[in-house]
């Protein structure tokens, strides 16, 4: 994502089992943290100061590794956009209460 990306909706990447849901990370937040990162970054480096610490990658191949180690779980991994109302913990609150609405 780039900040030419429409800001009206969120987007998650999302990795639930047979058990329930695992993980469930805000692609805008993390986005948001990067560009920071970026901007600190670059006025560090110009005002002679030591750069921030790097923001973290995405845990994906950590995810696909362990969709791929533990097949009989039935791992799905997703990214998705929702609208700008719908916040993680709804959905948190949906995959806990009735998961069939937000895996159609």
């Amino acid at each position: 994502m780039h900040s030419s990306k429409k800001k009206n909706s969120n987007s998650y990447l999302v990795m639930w089992d047979m058990y329930g849901l695992e993980t469930l990370l805000s692609l805008n937040e993390w986005d948001n943290k990067r560009d920071k990162w970026e901007k600190d970054t670059v006025w560090a480096k110009l005002s002679g100061r030591e750069a921030p610490t790097p923001v973290s990658s995405l845990p994906i191949k950590p995810m696909i590794l362990r969709a791929q180690a533990n097949h009989q779980r039935n791992y799905e991994i997703y990214v998705f956009s929702t609208e700008d109302g719908i916040d993680i913990d709804e959905i948190k609150t949906m995959f806990t209460e009735c998961p069939q609405v937000i895996v159609t």
